[in-house]
């Protein structure tokens, strides 16, 4: 039995629970009295796993952000999991943000867990 065993921690996204989460937050920027004639917005590329964020102003974009962070909560995905990127114009009057998921690893040290034979 080796004396240096290490393992690795892969966490992946809930795809499933991504896109329900998306969807929520979709439904609830459609029907916000605050985005109503504006061009807020959510996509989430599934196959890409990209999500992007677009708002007629930045603390639009912010209120977007935040709508689509509370949903994530609710359905048990991580936040954390999202890789924002810098905000860029996307057009004169539009802001964008996009985000990819990354994959959290982590892999423990040799030693840290030690096994014990029980006698």
């Amino acid at each position: 039995m080796p004396s240096d065993a290490s393992f690795d921690i892969v966490s992946e996204l809930n795809l499933q629970e991504m896109d329900n989460a998306i969807n929520q937050a979709q439904k609830e920027i459609g029907t916000r009295y605050d985005f109503k004639g504006t061009s807020a917005s959510v996509e989430f590329h599934r196959k890409d796993k990209e999500l992007m964020l677009t708002a007629d102003a930045d603390s639009q974009l912010e209120a977007v952000r935040k709508v689509v962070v509370e949903r994530m909560i609710k359905r048990g995905v991580d936040p954390k999991c999202l890789d924002a990127q810098k905000v860029e114009q996307a057009t004169h009057k539009r802001f964008a943000r996009r985000s990819s998921s990354r994959t959290a690893s982590t892999r423990t040290p040799p030693g840290l867990f030690k096994s014990r034979s029980r006698s």
